[in-house]
């Protein structure tokens, strides 16, 4: 019988210490995710950099990239976790048929995706359906998704086989019915939605670019994200976009 080879593994801590740092951007938030000290996390970069013989981040001013090694062990490392995140899950699940994951952004799941989920289980009655979130469509390649549902500026779309384009989105103006007869250019209460996302802070999401100066008083309400915006709208509280 031949002699296995030795394996010579890199250390694990390590390498969820480079996915945390390269995910996050920074060793202090690595090292606040991980309950480490950011010389700890330090530590096993460099072990893991000795391990591969190569430079696998550079510093940016602000933040970290990663190098041309670092990018590849990335795109290794991604389904390996990926993996071993969900073994909880796939050892304890009953036997039995396997669920579709879809992954979204609260934004599409609850004003595009939920109202349609209904039709989607009628047409696949069969179909186990598991809906995931996210904030960041970054943390999507990070989850055991079957599909999912990212919004992006036109420029990121790959045209690479897998990839399906979503019609452009359209911004208008909404409210309550009982506000909307009350007209947009009276003292109806504006509703702002400041996105921290730059690709989502164009001047379409400006109510000066729809009213002008008759935009210029500060808004009832603000909100950091569309879902909370647009509820907050059909509650009745102002004018959201």
């Amino acid at each position: 019988m031949p002699a296995q080879r030795h394996r010579s593994l890199p250390p694990f801590p390590a390498l969820v210490a480079f996915e945390a740092i390269l995910r996050l951007g920074s060793v202090t938030l690595a090292a606040d995710e991980l309950a480490l000290t950011q010389s700890a996390v330090s530590h096993r970069l460099r072990l893991l950099e000795r391990h591969f013989g190569a430079k696998l981040l550079k510093r940016l001013h602000p933040g970290l990239a990663p190098t041309a090694a670092g990018a590849r062990l990335a795109r290794g490392l991604q389904p390996i976790l990926a993996a071993i995140d969900r073994l909880p899950q796939d050892v304890l699940r009953p036997k039995g048929r396997e669920p579709f994951r879809i992954g979204t952004g609260p934004a599409l799941l609850g004003w595009w995706l939920s109202p349609r989920l209904k039709a989607l289980g009628a047409a696949f009655p069969d179909l186990a359906i598991e809906i995931q979130t996210f904030e960041r469509a970054a943390d999507a390649a990070r989850r055991d998704l079957d599909l999912a549902l990212l919004w992006g500026p036109p420029a990121s779309f790959r045209d690479d086989g897998r990839t399906l384009r979503f019609p452009v989105e359209t911004v208008f103006p909404v409210a309550a019915p009982g506000l909307a007869t009350r007209g947009w250019r009276g003292s109806l209460p504006l509703i702002d939605k400041r996105a921290s996302d730059p690709h989502g802070s164009g001047s379409e999401w400006s109510w000066e670019t729809w009213l002008g100066r008759q935009a210029r008083r500060p808004p009832a309400l603000v909100f950091r994200d569309l879902p909370g915006a647009l509820q907050s709208a059909a509650d009745g509280n102002g004018a959201a976009l």
